[in-house]
C-alpha cells in the first residue's frame, strides 16, 4: 500500500488528544447519602453491570481509536500500485527481403550487410540488458525471434546466421508487404510504446515517421535491366516493344532481341538497338522493334510467328556485369498459337455453326489458330487428323473419333463408343422453351427461358453423360468429358429451334472450346508473386519451375503462385500427344529500379502509455469509518436503554 499524501498521518495525532481526553477526565467517585428502598434497589442493580460497564469504555476506546485512524488514513489517501513491467532499450529490427536487396557490391549483398548491421545491433541492446525482437519483411512477413536477451544472445546469432546461407538463404525475389511487418512491429510497441523501430534497407524513404531507418546501400550498387517486352500481332506482322531501365550509374548500352524459330524456320532473327545512352542517375526508355516492311522493302525482317523472344543486355559486346543479374534477361513465349483443327460434317448444313466456329476463330486469334472445315453432303468426312469433330444429322461415322472431341447435333444414328441410345423424334408446339440441367460451364451462357423448339430427337439412354438442358423432361443437351471420351451431344434441330439465332450461339460454342481445349495458360508473361491459373486438355499436368523442381497437378482449374523468376516448363499428354507450354516470370519492376524514393513508410500506430491501474482505498477506509462510527454510537447508546 502506498500513501499519496503522508502529510495526512499527522492526523493520528488526535489520538494523543483522545487519550489525554481519558486522562483528564474525572472518575465515577462513591458517596453513602440518605437512601430510600428505591435507591437501594437502583444500586443493587447497578453493581451487577459494573463488570459489563468497564468492557464497555473498553470497546469504545478503541473503536474512537479506530475512528481517529480511518480519518488520518483518509487523508492519507491510500492506494495500491499496480504492478506494470517497464522494460528499457526493448528494440524491433525489420530487415527489408525483397528481391532489391540481393543488390550485390563488393562481394557483399545488402541483404548480408542488413543482417549484419541486425547482429550488431542485437549485441549491443544485450549488453544494455535489453530485449531485441527482429522481423524479416518479406513478401508474406514473420517473426524472425520475439523479445530476445542478452541470455538466448547466442541462439540469435545462430538465426541470424542460417539467414544468409547458401541453402536457407532467406532475401525473397518478390516484393516486401512493409505493412503487413511494420503491423507486426506494432505487437511490441503496443506492450511497450517506448519500444524502438529500426529498418534496415537500401529504399530511401522520404516520411520515415516513427521508424529509424538504418541505410545497407553501397556506392557501388547499380542496375541494368530488362523490365518489360511485349509481342502484338498486326496485320500478320509482330511488333516488339521493350522496356528497359538503368538505376544507380550513367551507361551506355546494348539492347538485343533475339526471336528464335521465327516464321516456322529454326532460325534466329536478331535485333539490336547499339550504344542507347543512360546519362542519368535513373532512367527507363522504350526500344521497339517493327517487323512490318515499309514500302518498297523486302520481307527478310517480317516477322509472322515464333517460338519465343530472348531479350538480354549488352555493354560495349559483353555481358552486362551489373550489381543485380536478376533482371538482365526476358524471355516472351507465345508466338506460336496452338492449332486447333476443325471439321464440321453434315448431310443439310447450315449457317448457325459455319458462323459461330468462325466468331470463335476470330475472337480468340490471339488465343488459339484454328483451322476449320466444312465437309458437305456428299463429301467423305474423316475421323482421325482433328482436334474438334461437328457431325449433324445423317452425317455419322459408323464409330466415334477416338483423337478429339466430338459433337453430335441432331444424330440421325448413333456412331459405336457413342454411349447413347436414340428413340423417335418428337414434335412439340411451338414457343416450347427449354429448361436448365445441371449446372455447367458448356450452358453457363445458353437462354433457356428464351430459345425455343419445335422439334427433337429423343434420347432413352446415356450411360455417363451429364444432363444440361431438357425439353419437356427428356434430356437434349449432354456432355461427358473423361480421358479417353469428350462427346457433347444435342439432339435439337437447328432448323426447328431459334437456338441458332440467339446472340449466345457463338458464345456457347466459345465455351465448348475453353471447356474441352482450354489454353494451358492465358499468358506468356507473369511477375514473382502473381498467381497463375492453369488448365490441362488432359488429366495431370506437369510444372517445372527454374529450380527444376516438378509439381504434378490434377484437378483443373489449378492456381498456384509463382515465386522463382525463370522459365516455367507446362507437360501434359492429350491423346497420345505430349503438349510443351512455358511461360517466364519476371522480378516487379519496382524491386529492379534499386536507386527508388518511396514518399513514406507505413504509418507506426504507437499505443498510448499506459497508466499506473492503482487500486484507490478510500472507498474501503470510508466504509470501515462509517461502521466503527455506527459501533460507537451503540456503545454510547447502551447508557440510556
Amino acid at each position: 500500500m502506498t500513501l499519496l499524501l503522508p502529510l495526512g498521518l499527522l492526523g493520528l495525532l488526535a489520538i494523543a488528544a483522545l487519550i489525554l481526553i481519558y486522562i483528564i477526565k474525572p472518575n465515577y467517585q462513591q458517596k453513602f447519602i440518605s437512601s430510600t428502598y428505591v435507591w437501594k434497589l437502583s444500586m443493587k442493580y447497578r453493581k451487577k453491570k459494573i463488570p459489563i460497564n468497564r468492557l464497555k469504555n473498553i470497546l469504545l476506546f478503541i473503536c474512537q481509536v479506530l475512528i481517529l485512524v480511518s480519518c488520518a488514513m483518509l487523508l492519507a489517501w491510500p492506494v495500491i500500485r499496480a504492478d506494470v513491467d517497464v522494460v528499457s532499450n526493448e528494440k524491433v529490427a525489420i530487415i527489408d527481403a525483397s528481391a532489391s536487396m540481393m543488390v550485390e557490391s563488393d562481394g557483399e549483398t545488402r541483404f548480408e550487410r542488413a543482417v549484419d548491421g541486425v547482429k550488431q545491433f542485437a549485441r549491443e541492446n544485450a549488453e544494455k540488458g535489453g530485449f531485441t525482437s527482429v522481423i524479416i519483411a518479406s513478401d508474406k512477413p514473420y517473426f524472425l525471434v520475439q523479445r530476445s536477451s542478452a541470455e538466448n544472445s547466442e541462439e540469435l546469432d545462430g538465426l541470424l546466421e542460417e539467414l544468409v546461407l547458401p541453402d536457407s538463404f532467406k532475401c525473397t525475389f518478390a516484393s516486401a508487404d512493409m505493412e503487413a511487418a511494420v503491423l507486426l512491429s506494432e505487437e511490441v510497441v503496443e506492450r511497450n510504446p517506448d519500444a524502438e523501430v529500426v529498418l534496415f534497407t537500401a529504399t530511401d524513404y522520404i516520411d520515415k515517421g516513427r521508424i529509424r531507418v538504418v541505410d545497407v546501400s553501397h556506392q557501388d550498387d547499380w542496375n541494368a535491366a530488362v523490365l518489360d517486352c511485349k509481342a502484338v500481332l498486326e496485320d500478320g506482322y509482330y511488333t516488339f516493344t521493350i522496356e528497359v531501365g538503368c538505376f544507380g550509374k550513367s551507361r551506355e548500352l546494348d539492347i538485343v532481341c533475339d526471336v528464335v524459330k521465327y516464321n516456322g524456320t529454326n532460325d534466329t532473327k536478331r535485333f539490336i538497338q547499339y550504344s542507347e545512352q543512360f546519362d542519368i542517375v535513373q532512367q527507363k526508355k522504350t526500344i521497339v522493334f517493327k517487323t512490318k516492311p515499309e514500302a518498297g522493302e523486302d520481307e527478310k525482317s517480317a516477322i509472322h510467328s515464333f517460338d519465343y523472344v530472348y531479350v538480354h543486355i549488352d555493354e560495349g559486346g559483353n555481358i552486362i556485369d551489373d550489381s543485380f543479374v536478376n533482371d538482365n534477361t526476358y524471355y516472351l513465349y507465345g508466338g506460336t498459337k496452338p492449332k486447333l483443327r476443325v471439321q464440321y460434317a453434315s448431310s443439310k448444313d447450315n449457317t448457325f455453326i459455319r458462323t459461330a466456329i468462325q466468331s470463335v476463330k476470330a475472337s480468340y486469334e490471339n488465343t488459339w489458330d484454328i483451322e476449320f472445315v466444312t465437309v458437305r453432303s456428299g463429301e467423305e468426312f474423316k475421323t482421325g487428323g482433328y482436334d474438334f469433330y461437328i457431325f449433324e444429322h445423317g452425317a455419322m461415322p459408323d464409330k466415334m473419333p477416338t483423337d478429339g472431341v466430338v459433337m453430335l447435333i441432331d444424330p440421325n444414328s448413333v456412331p459405336q463408343g457413342s454411349g447413347i441410345r436414340l428413340g423417335n423424334d418428337i414434335s412439340v408446339a411451338l414457343g416450347t422453351t427449354v429448361a436448365s440441367g445441371k449446372a455447367h460451364p458448356i450452358s453457363a451462357h445458353l437462354l433457356p427461358d428464351l430459345t425455343t423448339v419445335s422439334k427433337y430427337r429423343r434420347i432413352t439412354s446415356h450411360d455417363g453423360y451429364e444432363e444440361l438442358l431438357f425439353v419437356q423432361g427428356d434430356p437434349v443437351l449432354l456432355a461427358k468429358n473423361t480421358e479417353r471420351e469428350k462427346y457433347l451431344v444435342l439432339s435439337i434441330d437447328l432448323n426447328y429451334s431459334n437456338m441458332g439465332l440467339l446472340w449466345n450461339f457463338p458464345r456457347f460454342f466459345a465455351d465448348i472450346f475453353n471447356y474441352y481445349m482450354p489454353p494451358t495458360v492465358r499468358s506468356g508473361s507473369f511477375e514473382v508473386g502473381d498467381t497463375v491459373k492453369l488448365n490441362a486438355k488432359g488429366t495431370e499436368l506437369s510444372v517445372r519451375n527454374p529450380a527444376n523442381t516438378e509439381i504434378k497437378l490434377s484437378e483443373f482449374p489449378a492456381e498456384f503462385e509463382v515465386t522463382v523468376p525463370g522459365t516455367y516448363t507446362l507437360t501434359q499428354t492429350y491423346y497420345s500427344n505430349v503438349i510443351v507450354d512455358m511461360f517466364y516470370v519476371s522480378i516487379a519492376n519496382f524491386e529492379s529500379e534499386i536507386t527508388k524514393e518511396v514518399d513514406a513508410l507505413p504509418t507506426l500506430n504507437v499505443g498510448k502509455r499506459t497508466e499506473r491501474a492503482d487500486k484507490d482505498l478510500l472507498v474501503y477506509f470510508a466504509a470501515a469509518l462509517v461502521a466503527l462510527l455506527f459501533v460507537e454510537w451503540w456503545l454510547q447508546s447502551r447508557d440510556y436503554f
